[in-house]
């Protein structure tokens, strides 16, 4: 919770303000006990013993006008409490609302600075948990916990006070109970807390587990996995059920338990109070003893603060409950931001200002753990302009390779250059704008086709963007569509076909000029007439570039300038598409299965 307060301390002009006012109330709300209990013991008694001898200053013997008066001054008290309440939860909610901004700017700011394998494996509805759901946590309970138990430990201390003022022998029966009470709800919110850290993981798991399932909706049902699906649903939803109810039993027991001990107090005080009402006969006798008498009024003002002592108390405990809550989910906010980041910047990076597109691996090796090498001793050259295909097995390396030129992971030995340069020496981002993707597995976000072909090119013009499309052979179909480039994509982008998809996102591709491409099948799962489309898009989009393509149909890259082969994490063969023919190895032997099949 100590890190969560550092995001309200920019605002702690506000909280100290928010702080006095709560004082402020806290105390006239007290006040208004003793005030009645004084009134009623010193005049109202006295008027009932001899109405002709009572007199008060200003009012004479007038008790009308004077009762008026006391309840207009209890009125204004009221007022006050009420008007300092509204200004510090005003100042309070304010506060933490920027602070909780500031929060969620920092998770977002962390996403992108996190590596590629966290992402591997760690599920995207568990980081979006983290991001909204549990921030939200914190911030509720901050806004109620905050304010509620600043209050209520203010009201306890305040009670107090005046509880030794009315009788100091009631006061101290009263407070040797306090710290009972405490230690009940202590005990209790440390045998829930552990269950409240296991409740939100399983919460965030179960938001992954949603956000997986159902973006794949489509294919559960083209397999006919629904009952699967639900029954893992159901085995979730009853864990978290279970570590809910526990959680929520657990810390549900303080209020029964300050209820009792209140009730004991109460029952004690009224026992003790009884034989020391002035007037008692006992009470003579204890007065002797050095214990002091109380009036009827006062002492019925002293019941009522030991029943109003019981509520901050209870309060106190329930505002536990959400402040485990908030210490749970913080828990799970900064592990996330704890996480290691991407290795940092070099402190003076070279700059690729005018790129020419060659590309050298040089003895490269990568792989996760040392024992389990993905890739081993990478060794080619790829000049200017030239299109490199590269082939190989499933499981062979090829999207690893094109991972590490992108830089989404750092390898274990070698080097990797562009334009003579090593990638490492270059920052991320001056890297990243040298290359343009388009994949197999296309990517839009929800808003019009103008604004998806303009995100390769925020500053792009009109003419710009339609000339991209042009280019990418897309135009025609765009302007067939219900408003044309103004037609809203949805979020799955299923009311384009595949084929429209690959061509917009080649047109995006032109749009942003990289020098270096990288293309993943882009042309597979297409009819015949969007795939000469997309051929003939795709060779305009290659022009004076160099271009790497990771092909599973051979046919599509026999005009390739260079062919690697891969095979178990190494480049086995390199060449020519004739060249390799012409060897008669593995590649001949993968062109012959595919032109057999």
């Amino acid at each position: 919770m100590k890190r969560i307060l550092r995001y309200l301390k920019p605002f702690k002009k506000q909280i100290n303000l928010g702080l006095f006012l709560i004082f402020v109330s806290s105390l006239f709300n007290v006040f208004l006990f003793y005030f009645e209990g004084r009134f009623i013991t010193d005049k109202m008694q006295n008027y009932y013993k001899d109405k002709n001898s009572f007199s008060v200053p200003f009012f004479g013997n007038d008790i009308m006008f004077y009762i008026i008066f006391i309840l207009c001054i209890n009125l204004f008290l009221y007022f006050v409490v009420v008007m300092c309440r509204v200004f510090f939860n005003k100042m309070l909610i304010s506060s933490i609302h920027q602070g909780m901004r500031d929060l969620r700017q920092d998770v977002q700011k962390k996403i992108h600075r996190l590596p590629i394998k966290y992402f591997d494996s760690n599920t995207l509805g568990n980081i979006m948990s983290r991001m909204t759901n549990d921030i939200e946590v914190i911030s509720n309970a901050l806004q109620q916990s905050f304010s509620i138990m600043l209050a209520a430990f203010l009201m306890i201390v305040m009670i107090v006070c005046f509880m030794f003022v009315l009788h100091l022998f009631l006061g101290i029966i009263v407070f040797m109970m306090i710290p009972f009470s405490f230690y009940a709800i202590y005990k209790v919110f440390t045998k829930s807390q552990k269950i409240f850290i296991q409740r939100f993981d399983a919460s965030g798991n179960h938001h992954g587990f949603l956000q997986e399932k159902y973006t794949g909706y489509k294919e559960i049902i083209l397999y006919n996995q629904q009952n699967t699906v639900i029954e893992e649903f159901s085995y979730q939803s009853k864990y978290l059920e279970k570590l809910v109810f526990k959680s929520n039993f657990l810390s549900g027991l303080t209020s029964p338990i300050v209820c009792l001990f209140t009730h004991f107090t109460l029952i004690a005080v009224s026992m003790m109070g009884f034989f020391l009402i002035e007037g008692h006969n006992i009470s003579l006798f204890l007065t002797k003893l050095g214990v002091g008498v109380i009036g009827i009024g006062l002492f019925r003002c002293f019941l009522q603060f030991v029943w109003r002592l019981g509520n901050p108390i209870i309060e106190i405990g329930h505002m536990s409950v959400l402040l485990q809550s908030a210490n749970a989910a913080s828990r799970r906010v900064f592990a996330f931001l704890n996480e290691i980041e991407e290795a940092p910047e070099v402190l003076k990076p070279q700059v690729i200002a005018n790129p020419q597109g060659e590309v050298v691996f040089e003895n490269v090796s990568f792989g996760y753990n040392k024992r389990d090498m993905l890739l081993r001793n990478i060794n080619f050259v790829a000049k200017p302009g030239q299109t490199i295909a590269i082939v190989g097995p499933t499981g062979s390396g090829k999207s690893t390779l094109i991972n590490l030129l992108m830089r989404f992971y750092d390898i274990n030995a070698g080097s990797i250059k562009v334009d003579g340069v090593d990638i490492r020496e270059l920052k991320k981002d001056n890297l990243r704008t040298i290359f343009g993707m388009v994949l197999q597995d296309t990517w839009f976000f929800k808003d019009t086709i103008w604004q998806n072909i303009k995100y390769g090119k925020q500053d792009a013009t009109d003419e710009e963007v339609i000339q991209a499309a042009k280019q990418a052979q897309v135009n025609y179909f765009i302007n067939t569509k219900p408003n044309g480039y103004q037609m809203q994509i949805n979020e799955e982008a299923d009311n384009l076909s595949q084929g429209e998809k690959q061509l917009i996102t080649i047109a995006r591709t032109i749009l942003s000029n990289p020098k270096i491409l990288i293309l993943d099948e882009a042309t597979s799962n297409v009819d015949t007439r969007i795939e000469i489309l997309l051929q003939q898009a795709i060779q305009k989009l290659i022009q004076n570039k160099t271009a790497f393509v990771i092909a599973h149909r051979l046919s599509t890259i026999v005009n390739a300038d260079k062919i690697l082969v891969l095979h178990r994490g190494a480049i086995i063969e390199q060449g020519t598409h004739q060249e390799l023919l012409n060897y008669k190895g593995f590649y001949y032997k993968l062109y012959q299965s595919q032109f057999q099949k």
